[in-house]
C-alpha cells in the first residue's frame, strides 16, 4: 500500500494558516510550542500540513502566554 505524501507549506503560508506575525512564530517555534520544520534542501524548510492541521485542532498557543 503507497502512504499519501504530506502537503508541504512553507512559512508564508503557515503564517496565513496561523495568523500570527512571523517573528511570534519563530519566537514560539524556539520556545517548542509550534511543530519543528522539515528540511527541504540546504537553506529551505516547510511544515508537513498535518502537523499545522493536528496544531489547530488542538489549539493555537500564544507565545506571549509561556
Amino acid at each position: 500500500m503507497v502512504e499519501q505524501m504530506d502537503q508541504i507549506l512553507r512559512v508564508g503560508d503557515v503564517l496565513k494558516v496561523l495568523n500570527i506575525s512571523r517573528a511570534c512564530f519563530y519566537k514560539g517555534l524556539k520556545k517548542g510550542l509550534y511543530p519543528q520544520p522539515v528540511r527541504l534542501g540546504v537553506r529551505a524548510v516547510g511544515w508537513r500540513a498535518s502537523d499545522i492541521a493536528k496544531l489547530i485542532q488542538n489549539g493555537i498557543p500564544d507565545e506571549r502566554d509561556s
